[in-house]
This record gives structure tokens, C-alpha cells and sequence, in this order.
């Protein structure tokens, strides 16, 4: 079925055409590249203000958008099944992957940023020196927010130091929960900021998780998945062996 379009007079393809309820064929006058130009336009027309409102507008817009796809379970691009813990099906997954990896790799080829593709690369990183501070500034504020949603001190001895806390499984089961999350992996992963960005999108789930400082957790590995704070809160002697 094909349709004509009212501003490129070309005969298009009804699925060239966008949505419309009260169009021909439930669809839109102007097919889609044309459609894109005439709001290109209005938008250059627009004023400071206006361009930053209509930014605004439209980002909230696709937000509820997307929310409304992943409620119903649906891949966020196209109308396929979404993966279990994503936001996108296996195909469009794939199409995404492709095209960072394409985009990578001539960025490398012209010793340019692999992020931002436009700024020449630190020595001895694939970053520039923008987006190399921009990443620490977001893993920062991303470990900051993990300890706040888990009390912002340590659950055993009280420590409140940012820099001595850490998550802890509370289960002992953290190879266990790391092979889960990446079970095609062929190096650890599953720690740092995969593993905050992991616990930040389910919510922060209090049930399997804690916080600790570097020594209780150090300590409950050491002491068979039990802090010696509270086997023994007085001498925390060294696990050894009764002699023959």
C-alpha cells in the first residue's frame, strides 16, 4: 500500500509516513523525512528560551514514552520482546553494539576520543581529557549515591569514611551473582561501577546487599563469611588450626 506525500509529492510506502489517528491510513500527511525537516525548521525559528523549553518538552515526552514501552514489555525502539534486565530486544541490542563498535574503531584509526569522537586522545588512554573527567566526576557521584541508598556507613563497625566503604554481598554468594550478571564473560566484571549502575537500575534492593567498610568485608572473607567483629568483638584471632 503506498500513500502521497503532501510536501515531496513522492509515492511512498505507508510505513514511510508516521503515525497519525485522524490521517489516511491512520497515518501522517508528510512522510517522515519530510516531516523531520519542517520541525527542524520550526525549531531554528524558535527563540533561546522557547529552544530550551521545547527540549525539555519533548525529553519528558520520550521518557514517559519509554517507560510505557518497558511496562509493557516491549523494546523501547522497535515493538519486539525485551530482554529480562534491559530496555532493548536482542536484535536492536545487537544493532547498537555494531554501530559503537564501527564508531570505536574509526575513532582509534584517527586518534580520536573513542567517547565524544571529536577531541585528540590522552597518551596512553582512548579518552580525551574531558571525557576521561566527565567518566570519574559520574563515578563518583554514582558511588555516592549506592552508599546513601545503603545507609552511608558501614552496617557492622559504623564507618562513615566514603573511601573505606564498599558493597558486600550479604549472601556470600558475590562469584556466584557476578557469573549470573555477565555469564558469557571471559575476565571478572561485575565490580565497580557495572555493579552500582546494576544495583542504581533495580532500585538499590536491600534483601541481598550491604554496606560495609573495607576491613568487615576483608574480615568476613577471611573468617569463612562471618566479620570477627562479631565472631569474637574482643581479640579477632587468626582462624589457625589446632595443632596435632
Amino acid at each position: 500500500m503506498r500513500k502521497k506525500c503532501s510536501a515531496c509529492k513522492k509515492l511512498l510506502l505507508v510505513k514511510e509516513f508516521g503515525k497519525h489517528p485522524e490521517g489516511e491510513y491512520g497515518r501522517q500527511s508528510c512522510c517522515r523525512k519530510c516531516y523531520a525537516r519542517k520541525r527542524k525548521r520550526q525549531y531554528r525559528a524558535l527563540s533561546l528560551k522557547d529552544k530550551k523549553e521545547f527540549i525539555q518538552r519533548v525529553t519528558a515526552a520520550g521518557r514517559r514514552y519509554r517507560l510505557k514501552k518497558l511496562q509493557q514489555g516491549i523494546c523501547i525502539y522497535c515493538r519486539r520482546k525485551v530482554l529480562p534486565g534491559f530496555s532493548q530486544c536482542q536484535v536492536c541490542r545487537n544493532k547498537h553494539r555494531n554501530r559503537q563498535a564501527l564508531r570505536i574503531a574509526r575513532a582509534k584509526k584517527t586518534g580520536l576520543c573513542t567517547t565524544c569522537g571529536c577531541r585528540p586522545i590522552v597518551p596512553g588512554h582512548s579518552a580525551c581529557d574531558s571525557c576521561i573527567q566527565r567518566h570519574k566526576d559520574y563515578f563518583l557521584a554514582l558511588r555516592l549515591e549506592v552508599q546513601t541508598a545503603y545507609g552511608g556507613k558501614c552496617n557492622c563497625c559504623g564507618e562513615t569514611g566514603p573511601l573505606f566503604l564498599t558493597m558486600d554481598h550479604v549472601l556470600n554468594n558475590g562469584a556466584a551473582h557476578r557469573r549470573e550478571m555477565y555469564p558469557k564473560a571471559k575476565s571478572r566484571l561485575g565490580s565497580g561501577y557495572g555493579f552500582y549502575l546494576w544495583l542504581k537500575k533495580r532500585g538499590f534492593p536491600q534483601d541481598e546487599f550491604q554496606l560495609l567498610c573495607m576491613t568487615c568485608n576483608w574480615g568476613k572473607r577471611m573468617n569463612k563469611g562471618i566479620c570477627p567483629h562479631k565472631s569474637d568483638p574482643v581479640g579477632h584471632p587468626l582462624p589457625l588450626r589446632n595443632a596435632a
